[in-house]
């Protein structure tokens, strides 16, 4: 599938994974994504592009349950990411996926798709492009990664690709603010200490054969961090508010090890931070920019390279939201009707703004502080876990 292309598409299709993730939540990723693209797409290729979604009730529409039951697997419509073995799936469900998409005449671009759907797309002989919110959250706007099954396409979306030499730019500014610029507020952390990054506890990128990783899978290895180091800090995700109760007690084990809600751009920013661990998290790409050793227990959910190749994907900025791109991008697959150039006068925040991807960008940005500090003085406090019984 790597080396394949094909002209004269009909049908450009935009969608979140429709196997493996449940419908709502489909909804609610392709809907923004959707509504960024659509335009530039249409723009650039004169194909108005249309929504690809699973539903469990119209009749018309491409159905997971019909789709896994041709498989003989019984699919749990609750779970918002369903796992599933795609060595599993038969000749007939991709039989019936592609009397839904078309491999000889449409295209589909898809909102982190799992790798066993990416997988079956190349199987079924259709091409996609993959896109996931990139794991750098530090820069003027959020990042996206962008990867293919079309090696055409690929080539074309690493032309477009931020180089890992600016990630470091951006990383050694923020050091350089924590003890010269606007914060000027040094953490206070012995020596040779440690960092691990706890996650949700569903996430798609700790989904190991249908088992959520944590540090309870990789109770060795956190030994072996918390002995070779005078501290540990275990920064557990600020939205998990229950369901952790085996890993905090598992922690408590460990008279150096601390739960902590310092920002993780403050423990990144520090000398004596050395280590940084955990599964699967995006804070481990980012602390590779700021000199650390990364020990990450799983894998990277996706492979970023500054470098083109069959598996990597390409750091993208803005340029995705403007029709140059996709007529450069989409041009091994459809003939361009316009390459024009549209951008934000002002490029900072606006893909942050837009979907209100924050995290701990208030800790590098003087204008984020003032509005979460203001928001979150409208929120109750929190009771830290680390003090429960």
């Amino acid at each position: 599938m790597a080396g394949r292309t094909r002209r004269f598409i009909k049908r450009i299709l935009i969608c979140s994974d429709p196997l493996m993730t449940k419908e709502k939540e489909q909804y609610s990723n392709r809907r923004w994504l959707f509504d960024i693209t659509s335009r530039p797409i249409s723009m650039a290729t004169g194909i108005q592009p249309q929504s690809f979604f699973s539903s469990l009730t119209q009749s018309s529409a491409f159905n997971r349950k019909k789709f896994f039951s041709l498989s003989e697997i019984t699919l749990n419509i609750d779970e918002t990411q369903f796992y599933f073995d795609d060595a599993l799936i038969s000749v007939s469900s991709i039989e019936y996926l592609t009397k839904h998409i078309n491999p000889q005449s449409d295209i589909l671009i898809g909102y982190e798709l799992s790798a066993q759907t990416r997988r079956l797309l190349s199987r079924a002989g259709i091409i996609y492009i993959d896109i996931w919110l990139h794991p750098i959250r530090f820069l003027d706007d959020i990042l996206f990664a962008f990867s293919s099954n079309s090696a055409a396409i690929r080539r074309r979306l690493f032309s477009f690709n931020v180089p890992s030499a600016t990630f470091y730019l951006y990383a050694d500014r923020i050091k350089v603010m924590g003890y010269k610029g606007w914060r000027r507020d040094e953490l206070k952390i012995p020596p040779s200490s440690a960092l691990f990054v706890g996650q949700m506890l569903n996430d798609k990128s700790v989904c190991r054969d249908g088992k959520m990783l944590s540090v309870l899978d990789f109770q060795s290895d956190f030994r072996r961090l918390a002995a070779d180091h005078q501290q540990v800090y275990y920064s557990r995700h600020p939205y998990l508010r229950k369901g952790d109760e085996k890993i905090l007690s598992f922690l408590k084990t460990f008279p150096n090890v601390q739960l902590t809600e310092l920002p993780a751009y403050r423990l990144l920013s520090s000398n004596n931070i050395r280590t940084v661990m955990g599964v699967s998290s995006s804070v481990l790409t980012e602390a590779l920019y700021f000199g650390k050793t990364v020990k990450t227990l799983f894998k990277p959910v996706i492979p970023l390279s500054d470098v083109y190749s069959e598996e990597s994907y390409a750091s993208i900025y803005q340029d995705f939201v403007s029709p140059h791109f996709w007529a450069d991008v989409l041009s091994s697959v459809t003939p361009s009707v316009s390459k024009s150039r549209i951008q934000f006068i002002d490029t900072k925040d606006k893909l942050r703004d837009m979907l209100g991807f924050y995290w701990n960008y208030k800790e590098v940005d003087k204008v984020e502080e003032i509005r979460s500090t203001a928001v979150m003085k409208k929120q109750p406090a929190m009771e830290s876990p680390w003090s429960a019984p």
